[in-house]
């Protein structure tokens, strides 16, 4: 009973070390960024640069937590099954996608059918991508860097902290945990969507057992959200 207190506490713990040194990075990128550049510093700068950052912080503080023992389990979890067939891991990915997608839309759909404006947030997120000369680097960063050391973390550590709870429950608690990390502004739908694609995630990763096609569904989605705010704007 008592390891499994401890590998629960160190998840939580780890997430709350996430969290600090996440939200210190960002202000102090925003704080020095407006410093040294007279106020020219913009979300695509401060996304860019967290998020760089983001994979070092992920690796330092799994190893002060579980030591370097558990990047080889990390590294193994990027392999794919031998006996699961490439047509059954593209349409895990593809429904994946169509699920995470359709549940987050439907989410906004239902809150503005109920006329709770209130729940979903008015953020422009154009001044993350159209912005010189980060807009590449912006999506390299949404594409590829900040699916894997999400889903680094937020499966791979965080469901294998919490796993001796049950599966469900460490899907749960691990999705839970992704939502409000994405709730910056205390945005209660993207909590909710995000919890809900968390929960996608960490099904398909605990069914089976890999991490990569968790990471190309998050980077897919991230991928169609640039699409569509490009068209839309």
């Amino acid at each position: 009973m008592s390891e499994v207190v401890g590998q629960v506490k160190h998840g939580l713990v780890a997430s709350m070390a996430l969290a600090a040194i996440g939200t210190l990075l960002i202000l102090l990128t925003d704080y020095f960024g407006n410093k040294l550049f007279a106020g020219q510093i913009n979300l695509a700068a401060i996304t860019v640069i967290s998020s760089m950052f983001m994979g070092v912080i992920v690796v330092s503080i799994i190893y002060l937590f579980e030591g370097r023992s558990f990047f080889k389990f990390i590294y193994f979890k990027f392999a794919m099954p031998p006996k699961l067939h490439i047509v059954k891991i593209g349409s895990i990915i593809l429904g994946g996608v169509f699920l995470s997608i359709g549940g987050s839309t439907g989410l906004v759909i239902v809150a503005g059918f109920l006329e709770l404006h209130v729940l979903i947030p008015e953020i422009n997120y154009s001044s993350l991508i159209f912005k010189w000369p980060f807009l590449i680097l912006s999506v390299i960063s949404l594409v590829l860097v900040v699916p894997v050391f999400e889903e680094i973390f937020f499966r791979t550590y965080l469901i294998t902290c919490f796993k001796r709870l049950g599966m469900w429950q460490s899907i749960i608690l691990a999705a839970f945990i992704f939502g409000l990390f994405h709730g910056g502004q205390f945005e209660i739908i993207v909590v909710a969507s995000t919890f809900f694609t968390g929960i996608i995630l960490g099904y398909i990763y605990c069914k089976l057992n890999t991490i990569l096609p968790c990471i190309i569904i998050h980077g897919v989605q991230n991928s169609l959200v640039i699409i569509t705010t490009m068209i839309t704007v």
